[in-house]
């Protein structure tokens, strides 16, 4: 990107937490007076949550309402909060996984969520694209899943 006369920045912050993703938008604002891109590229990979969805009925609620608070809550927050910084339109890529697409025997909330989140990109494309913002989901495959054989 450099290379072509371009700028950005990551950030990294507790999508979950609404102060810093107020901080993580306002970090852009300061440096760069605007958002174009955002990729909320959040899912929760810890060990005390993820996984721990196998069985619906042994389920703890704690660990599906974590997975939707940061699989979820945290792309809604940060839309919310780089939607009014996108003053000439822009684009929103949100990352949800190939098992918001199929049903398995395990991550079902993790799966769920990445559904929702499917639904989600569609209301905003919808709500903010006569705006010029564009919003799209990208879904990968989950890291446990085997890799597809490459096209010879």
């Amino acid at each position: 990107m450099r290379a072509r006369g371009g700028t950005g920045m990551a950030l990294t912050c507790d999508v979950s937490d609404e102060k810093q993703v107020e901080e993580a938008v306002a970090t852009l604002v300061a440096s760069f007076g605007r958002v174009d891109v955002l990729h909320s590229n959040a899912a929760v990979f810890d060990p005390g949550v993820y996984g721990r969805d196998r069985e619906l009925e042994a389920l703890d609620v704690a660990v599906w309402d974590r997975t939707m608070e940061v699989n979820l809550r945290g792309a809604m927050l940060m839309v919310k909060h780089a939607v009014p910084v996108m003053p000439d339109g822009g684009a929103i890529v949100l990352t949800s996984s190939v098992s918001a697409l199929v049903g398995d025997t395990v991550h079902a909330a993790y799966g769920a969520s990445k559904a929702a989140l499917i639904g989600f990109t569609r209301y905003v494309a919808t709500m903010y694209g006569s705006r010029g913002i564009r919003c799209n989901a990208v879904a990968r495959p989950p890291s446990s899943s085997p890799r597809m054989p490459s096209a010879p």
